[in-house]
């Protein structure tokens, strides 16, 4: 592949290979698509979504399975993020399916962006079939918004972007934290609230569109939302015990060093709510209007 990417996308993976399988197909179906490479971080046992992968990709030198010998979400985006070639990272789910013009609406988007800006993009519901639950991680808002200042809220969703200088500013995602560590949730909360807190901005941008299939049992998903209310209690002990056993030292201009290196603001406020980000929560102060946004 001698053409350098615009984007690498990054889709981790666990014995889903239908799932996986599926969201190469819609990535190769993007239509007028910038330069990408599809990195599919897959931490299966066997083979299955290897060879699942492979004979959805045909041969295109765009997409590449990176077998990871970690366990864990955050570890393995962790582990895909050197090996990834361009300067915008994408993060999404095996479980989601991009829309056609997905890529070239995030094009669009990243060149509107000032610097220190990254772009969650609109997450909508697949449809249910018989006993399906309603998916989780759902953004569907109309207009285009920014989030600013230290939030503990969840404001990252599986259609992330970021500029890699975003990883150099505050560290990977918390290996404590996330699905396959014992604390199975909120390592995007995690790493939102540390990228809000070294100053960067958080801008939803509803054009680059994403569906997320609803392809879990009812008693599945009841399963994931306990896992998400352990992953809130988690991420804030993993806070305090930061805080606690010296973890952030103070520094001369008031700033604070924290875990990856990144600075963060000292003041601390109790966490409020556990939930994702809904219609609701996007700040109007914060909105920016279509002409405003690009």
């Amino acid at each position: 592949m001698s053409e350098t990417p615009h984007f690498s996308i990054v889709v981790p993976t666990r014995a889903r290979p239908s799932l996986a399988a599926t969201c190469v197909r819609a990535v190769l179906a993007q239509v007028d698509p910038p330069a990408f490479e599809l990195i599919v971080a897959d931490q299966s046992d066997d083979a299955a979504t290897l060879e699942a992968v492979a004979a959805e990709a045909g041969g295109d030198p765009r997409v590449r399975v990176e077998r990871m010998a970690v366990r864990g979400r955050s570890k393995a985006l962790n582990a895909a993020f050197p090996i990834a070639r361009a300067d915008w990272i994408v993060v999404m789910d095996d479980d989601c399916r991009p829309a056609p013009d997905w890529l070239a609406a995030l094009a669009r988007a990243v060149a509107a962006l000032p610097a220190q800006t990254v772009v969650v993009g609109r997450v909508v519901a697949g449809p249910k079939g018989p006993g399906a639950a309603d998916p989780p991680a759902i953004l569907d808002e109309p207009s285009p918004a920014e989030v600013r200042g230290r939030s503990f809220r969840d404001w990252i969703y599986p259609n992330l972007t970021f500029p890699r200088g975003a990883i150099a500013a505050i560290g990977g995602y918390d290996e404590r934290l996330g699905p396959g560590t014992p604390i199975p949730g909120a390592e995007d909360n995690d790493w939102g609230y540390r990228l809000l807190c070294a100053g960067w901005t958080i801008a939803y941008r509803p054009e680059p569109a994403v569906v997320h299939e609803a392809w879990r049992t009812i008693e599945e998903r009841l399963a994931l939302k306990r896992s998400y209310g352990l992953g809130q209690g988690g991420f804030s002990g993993v806070v305090a015990h930061d805080v606690g056993d010296g973890a952030l030292e103070g520094r001369g201009d008031g700033a604070v060093e924290g875990r990856g290196g990144q600075q963060v603001r000292p003041e601390l406020h109790p966490l409020r709510g556990g939930d994702r980000l809904g219609h609701r929560d996007l700040d109007p102060s914060h909105r920016s209007s279509p002409e405003q946004s690009g």
